[in-house]
C-alpha cells in the first residue's frame, strides 16, 4: 500500500508524462529523419527543448518522497537528457557549422536521447514496483 504522499508524488509525475509525450514522440520523429531540419522543425525542436527544461526545473523543485527518491533522480537524469538532444538537434541545423561536426552533432543528440529513453524507462520500472509491489 503506498501513502498519500506517494500516490500524490506519482500522479504529478504521470500528468508530466502526458505532458511530454508530444514533445518526445516529435523529437524521437526529427531524429529518425537523417536530414537537415527545416525551419518549423527547428521552431517546434525548440519548443520542446523549452518544454523539457521547464519540467526539470519543476522537478527539480519537488521533494520526494523517501521511498522514491531513487526514481526522482532517475527521471530528473531523463530530462536532462531529452533536454540536451534537443538542444543538440538545432545545434544540427547551425548551417555555419561545418558539416563533419554537424554530423557529431546530430551523431550526440541521438545517444541523448536514447539515454534519456532509457533513463525514462528506469525511473519508470521504479515507480511500477513501488506502486504496485510484486507479490
Amino acid at each position: 500500500m503506498i501513502t498519500s504522499r506517494e500516490a500524490a508524488y506519482s500522479a504529478i509525475l504521470r500528468n508530466d508524462l502526458l505532458r511530454l509525450h508530444e514533445a518526445i514522440v516529435y523529437l524521437g520523429s526529427v531524429l529518425s529523419k537523417v536530414e537537415l531540419p527545416d525551419s518549423e522543425s527547428r521552431a517546434n525542436t525548440l519548443s520542446c527543448s523549452r518544454e523539457l527544461e521547464s519540467v526539470y526545473k519543476e522537478t527539480l523543485a519537488m521533494i520526494p518522497p523517501a521511498s522514491m527518491q531513487d526514481a526522482h533522480q532517475k527521471y530528473l537524469e531523463a530530462l536532462q537528457h531529452l533536454s540536451r538532444a534537443a538542444l543538440l538537434v538545432n545545434q544540427f541545423a547551425d548551417n555555419s557549422k561545418a558539416e563533419l561536426l554537424r554530423w557529431a552533432v546530430f551523431k550526440q543528440a541521438h545517444v541523448e536521447f536514447k539515454s534519456g529513453g532509457q533513463a525514462m524507462d528506469e525511473a519508470a520500472t521504479m515507480l511500477n514496483l513501488l506502486i504496485r509491489p510484486v507479490h
